[in-house]
């Protein structure tokens, strides 16, 4: 079992020795890029357990598997979002554990890999155009993406009304994401008003708690990325908008903040969707498919 079907070398390794040995391969759980964007990574496993009905066509039409050797489970990692069982702290609560202001908005700034280096540029933007009034005062929290290098953004930590936060934990050479790691993401989506991200899964993530969402694209090279057949969908559907200027990510931010409803059918749109289930047991069904794999 796999967490991908061979998108990263150890992987893509056992998947092939396994072939070699006889033994059944199955990719439980992997990144919905993987079967386009990252196509060329595929190291074709016996089965698949996907998030979607979306991946489980684009394993049949551009990988040939065999239909009935794909299961949708939905996205075991966003139970955590439907878990009604949780006790959430409040809003106030958690704003103020992040050293921001709960009398403010706040806007969640979430970047990507370290691949992309004009991140830094973004946030230097959104503190210059509160500083400047031409956005309202508000919150700035940035979440550094796991595959992204923390101490990259030190000029921001002592930012007023700023919180840097690293996802997850360094464990030698990787970073992990605890259960206490997704659940602070969870509150991290569902207590700030607007998302703003380069072409990330976090705009999915954001549609689940009906969260306005901004994609940055100010440089002509990575407005590439909403032309890939994994997000242009989410694109072209309406749930996020696409600033391509300084002028326009202050025009959205104004936008989206005082009407945060605006785009809400295109966001439910993307849930139903992407998404699918949204009652928590997408693990279940996993470990369902697994059995029926086993028997």
């Amino acid at each position: 079992i796999t967490a991908t079907p061979g998108f990263d070398p150890w992987e893509a390794e056992i998947i092939l020795l396994a072939k070699r040995e006889g033994i059944t391969t199955v990719a439980v759980d992997f990144s919905w890029d993987n079967l386009t964007m990252n196509s060329k990574h595929i190291r074709k496993t016996d089965y698949l357990v996907a998030w979607n009905s979306i991946m489980k066509k684009e394993a049949v039409e551009i990988h040939g598997y065999n239909p009935e050797k794909v299961f949708v489970s939905g996205t075991p990692r966003f139970d955590v979002y439907f878990d009604k069982n949780i006790n959430d702290p409040g809003r106030d609560q958690f704003l103020k554990s992040k050293r921001l202001n709960p009398k403010y908005k706040t806007i969640f700034h979430t970047t990507v890999t370290k691949a992309y280096p004009f991140q830094k540029k973004y946030i230097r933007d959104l503190i210059e155009l509160r500083h400047s009034g031409r956005i309202p005062y508000v919150n700035l929290f940035v979440r550094i993406h796991p595959l992204d290098i923390y101490e990259n953004y030190r000029e921001f930590f002592y930012v007023p009304d700023l919180c840097v936060e690293s996802a997850g934990r360094s464990v030698g050479k990787v970073v992990e994401m605890s259960y206490q790691d997704l659940l602070n993401l969870k509150h991290s989506l569902k207590y700030t008003d607007l998302n703003i991200n380069y072409a990330s899964t976090i705009s999915i993530e954001a549609c689940i708690f009906d969260k306005p969402v901004i994609n940055i694209g100010f440089i002509d090279r990575f407005k590439l990325a909403y032309e890939f057949n994994h997000y242009r969908p989410i694109y072209e559907s309406g749930a996020v908008r696409l600033a391509k200027t300084d002028g326009e990510l202050a025009d959205l931010i104004n936008i989206y903040l005082e009407k945060p409803a605006l785009d809400r059918e295109a966001r439910d749109g993307v849930v139903k969707k992407y998404i699918g289930f949204t009652d928590g047991l997408s693990y279940k069904r996993s470990v369902e498919a697994l059995k029926k794999i086993l028997l």
